[in-house]
């Protein structure tokens, strides 16, 4: 027999090995070598609170919650709210509260809270009738027997004291920012900067937040990703000097305290800006 050559040998093992190579891979599910997707973190709820925890009906407590990982947050009766926030409601018979946070998966979690409501005295429970103003006869008597007649019931009274616990409860009203005003520039180095706002009635301290942009992620408020540039509580006056951290925009805001401790309303955002 004549001997092939050796180029003719070599590519007749080439093809051989592309076919053997088609067969393989071919064989192989699509999808199996995609790499995995990496899934995102859970969502978590740090914080989910009331205060105070109970009312009189129809009184007010102000809700407060913190969340992590969450692209959406959803509060019953309100409805879609900030990853972190507070919020104020009037609290009826039933107060439960349901908090659920969603990551961009579309996980979930959920925290719920119930409020107790005090009924206000005088008030007649759903499902009774007001007692009658005449006598009342418990069980029907036989007529050989003499009806025994009970005194009426004495009318009840709403009690001034709880009435007052309900009004108290009622969480004090957001200060008035003074300086520096909302959209305010400065083109001065140190960035020393001092807030100002009106007092507020009833208030025994306050409480101060500032928020930063680029200064915890790039194009970002720090409080859109879950965190607190400066934050203040028990200031004893109506001012706060602090140092700013660059040539950007921040943003500030202050609530009141009770004498209990108790914050009340936030005071919207006001934003500054430093350009040196």
């Amino acid at each position: 027999m004549e001997k092939q050559p050796d180029k003719v040998r070599s590519g007749k093992t080439f093809i051989a090995l592309m076919i053997v190579g088609l067969l393989i891979f071919g064989c192989i599910p699509q999808g199996s070598l995609k790499p995995d997707a990496r899934s995102s973190p859970p969502p978590k709820i740090e914080l989910f609170e009331a205060n105070p925890p109970s009312v009189a009906e129809g009184g007010t407590s102000t809700l407060r919650w913190r969340t992590r990982n969450a692209t959406s947050v959803h509060l019953t009766g309100v409805g879609v709210v900030s990853a972190n926030g507070m919020k104020q409601v009037t609290v009826g018979q039933q107060g439960k509260y349901v908090l659920t946070a969603t990551n961009s998966q579309g996980k979930s979690v959920t925290a719920s809270r119930n409020i107790k409501a005090v009924p206000l005295m005088g008030r007649t429970p759903p499902g009774q009738r007001p007692p009658a103003n005449g006598p009342v006869i418990n069980n029907p008597q036989r007529v050989d027997r003499p009806q025994v007649n009970r005194p009426a019931p004495r009318p009840i009274r709403s009690n001034p004291s709880i009435l007052r616990a309900a009004v108290a409860t009622k969480p004090l009203p957001a200060p008035a920012l003074l300086s520096p005003k909302n959209g305010a520039r400065f083109n001065k180095f140190p960035r020393r900067t001092t807030l100002r706002w009106r007092p507020v009635k009833g208030a025994s301290k306050y409480g101060v937040e500032i928020d930063c942009y680029n200064c915890c992620k790039a194009k970002r408020w720090c409080t859109d990703v879950n965190k607190i540039y400066k934050k203040a509580d028990s200031l004893s006056g109506t001012t706060y000097t602090f140092n700013f951290a660059g040539a950007q925009p921040g943003r500030w805001r202050v609530w009141a305290l009770d004498g209990k401790g108790r914050p009340g309303k936030a005071s919207a955002w006001q934003r500054f800006t430093y350009t040196r």
